[in-house]
């Protein structure tokens, strides 16, 4: 129950650190600024949650995209980005590790904080997601949310796989870093544009989100596994799209290049979910 929640609720923050609120910028079709864009239709969030912001003038619009089509901005924008992502991904190997060195800590965490720790990196994530000033400035306060957002995200992967062995996770970890690199290479060098399939991919989510409800209710092990393998497809097809969304190069949708905090948040996101996801598969296949 608690891995199959998790998974749910890594699908959740790839939502919501992926298309349904990045920052970005529409170019075709007349360069518009969207704050706040959703897969199935332009969304504006609460004014109660969300300050007003001045809409950008053209010539402002010209301006961030013309620097992001710099290759200076753009390579230092990336740079930012895998830096940030691979500390992630450090202090989380770090975390389970700890975990796996001391099970009876993750034992207490999950007997003490039950359901809820699947639900605590949401916490600081949200956080990020509406303090765009801070963000974009990489203030202190930024790095510290997205710290506890993978400090806490790191314990819940850690307390929920504390059952699996070792090998298996080291397995899911390599054809997770595998499948990364292949994908983030097909993305960098592909000349089809597929950064506007966030619709399909939010349909997607969606199934998932309907499927594992049904499978959660209902039981049956065809089920598990075509939601499992549907999870794979889907962030797979994030990595694609999220990773070209920080290219540039007149892309229809990109991320602006003071961003890339937030863009760290979806990748990581999504190749944490992608471990998950290929994990629970290998340990299905090991009973």
């Amino acid at each position: 129950m608690a891995r199959t929640l998790h998974i749910g609720v890594l699908a959740l923050l790839a939502a919501a650190a992926a298309d349904r609120r990045l920052p970005v910028l529409s170019l075709r079709g007349g360069a518009s600024s969207i704050r706040y864009q959703s897969g199935r239709s332009a969304v504006e969030p609460s004014r109660a949650l969300v300050p007003a912001e001045p809409e950008m003038s053209n010539a402002e619009r010209v301006f961030v995209v013309q620097q992001f089509e710099r290759p200076a901005v753009r390579k230092a924008f990336m740079q930012k980005v895998y830096s940030t992502v691979t500390v992630q991904l450090l202090l989380t190997t770090a975390i389970i590790a700890l975990l796996r060195a001391s099970p009876l800590m993750a034992v207490q965490l999950m007997s003490r904080l039950g359901l809820g720790m699947v639900f605590l990196p949401l916490l600081p994530l949200v956080a990020l997601q509406y303090m765009p000033n801070q963000r974009q400035a990489s203030s202190p306060l930024a790095y510290l949310l997205l710290g506890l957002f993978t400090a806490f995200e790191a314990l819940s992967i850690g307390s929920v796989t504390a059952g699996m062995s070792t090998a298996l996770l080291l397995r899911a970890a390599a054809t997770t870093a595998a499948a990364t690199g292949g994908l983030t290479l097909y993305a960098l060098t592909t000349r089809r544009d597929v950064s506007a399939s966030g619709g399909l991919l939010s349909g997607g989510m969606w199934a998932l989100f309907v499927l594992g409800g049904f499978q959660m209710l209902f039981g049956g092990d065809w089920m598990i596994t075509v939601r499992l393998a549907a999870g794979v497809a889907l962030y797979m097809g994030y990595l694609v799209v999220n990773t070209q969304m920080m290219m540039g190069g007149k892309k229809k949708r990109q991320i602006r290049p003071n961003e890339h905090l937030l863009a760290a948040a979806t990748l990581y996101t999504d190749i944490v979910s992608l471990f998950m996801h290929l994990a629970t598969i290998m340990d299905r296949d090991e009973r």
